[in-house]
């Protein structure tokens, strides 16, 4: 039975096909993940996924993807605008009685 398509769901498909281009740059060029890309545009993978063969797009192999997600991470981190500010506190040692 097919899921119910919410309209965010929809509105987010409308988008992809009107910025097909914009989605394809996005995906192979700039090696960004399936799932990140399907998440910015509020569509499921597996439509993204199906959509991009449809469009002839090569599909990343899974060991192609975990490359590709390696050299994505990397660029994502080494940007000081999308680096984490959280810092985990350090554990106690075991002399510690604060």
């Amino acid at each position: 039975m097919p899921r119910i398509l919410t309209p965010e769901r929809a509105a987010g498909r409308k988008r992809v096909l009107k910025e097909k281009d914009a989605v394809i740059a996005l995906y192979h060029a700039d090696e960004t993940p399936l799932t990140v890309v399907a998440r910015k545009y509020d569509v499921g993978d597996v439509w993204l996924r199906e959509q991009l063969q449809a469009w002839g797009v090569h599909i990343r192999t899974h060991a192609e993807a975990m490359k590709a997600q390696a050299r994505w991470q990397k660029r994502e981190t080494e940007n000081p605008d999308t680096v984490s500010t959280f810092r985990r506190k350090a554990p106690p040692t075991h002399g510690d009685t604060r």
